[in-house]
């Protein structure tokens, strides 16, 4: 038997993954060998601006990795800080499971001081 490619979306930290049966000493049997290549790339870094009549000049900054500590974690820092008192501090966690079960499980703290 030859190997076999299957295009799976698993989530974005899986590039593909190949199937591979192996032979065995016991007739119609075989082992099957699987091969995940993940994207090493699983990071997130955005940065950007703007301006708004009620808030004036504003920014915003979030940092985080989809695929944190190899566990398919996610981790997102987020920040954002204007010109007329506006403050957001944002951290997040997610797990896709949980105590061994296909449980997710979130979390965010956060912190918002804004005044007018």
């Amino acid at each position: 038997m030859r190997a076999r490619q299957e295009i799976i979306q698993l989530g974005t930290f899986i590039q593909g993954i190949e199937f591979h049966p192996v032979p065995t000493d016991q007739e119609n049997v075989h082992d099957l060998v699987v091969v995940i290549r993940e994207n090493v790339r699983t990071g997130l870094f955005t940065i950007g601006g703007g301006y708004g009549s009620e808030s004036g000049l504003f920014g915003v900054a979030e940092i985080g990795d989809a695929n944190f500590l190899g566990r398919a974690y996610r981790l997102n820092v987020h920040g954002e800080i204007g010109q007329r008192s506006r403050r957001v501090g944002q951290i997040s966690f997610a797990s896709p499971w949980v105590f061994g079960t296909p449980t997710s499980l979130s979390a965010s703290v956060y912190s918002i001081n804004q005044r007018r």
